[in-house]
């Protein structure tokens, strides 16, 4: 695959990877990765992939941003309403990359155009934008 993702990048968020319950993994070769961070609802602890957050949310992701996982990246092609702001106040969003595109997703989700294999302990995820701040 061709990538046309724009060289002139700026990470605006920044995490770690603490644990990644097995069910997470079984749901993200699903196609749907489920992020958290401290403190996760025991409900949601044995389907989440655990975070620490090393770089707060700076703004609010939008289509065309990139989502990187590890060293594997992703466009986002589909940002729910409140997506930025569950992620900066919960450090929680669902990530689908199962849907097609166009399909609605949930308020708190992102769907990117690629799937991803299950992070590790200690993997970096970031958000990535325009080195403008994100304007298009």
């Amino acid at each position: 695959m061709t990538s046309t993702l724009n060289t002139q990048t700026q990470t605006y968020f920044r995490t770690q990877v603490t644990a990644v319950a097995d069910e997470a993994k079984d749901m993200i070769e699903g196609g749907v990765m489920i992020l958290f961070s401290p403190p996760c609802p025991p409900a949601l602890g044995d389907v989440s992939v655990l975070h620490e957050t090393v770089q707060p949310l700076e703004r609010t992701p939008q289509v065309g941003d990139v989502l990187r996982v590890g060293a594997e990246s992703a466009e986002l092609i589909s940002v729910g309403e409140i997506a930025g702001s569950n992620l900066k106040e919960l450090g929680h969003v669902v990530v689908y990359f199962n849907k097609a595109p166009g399909d609605k997703i949930l308020p708190g989700a992102l769907h990117v155009a690629a799937a991803f294999t299950a992070p590790v302990p200690g993997d970096v995820i970031e958000l990535l934008g325009a080195s403008d701040g994100g304007s298009r």
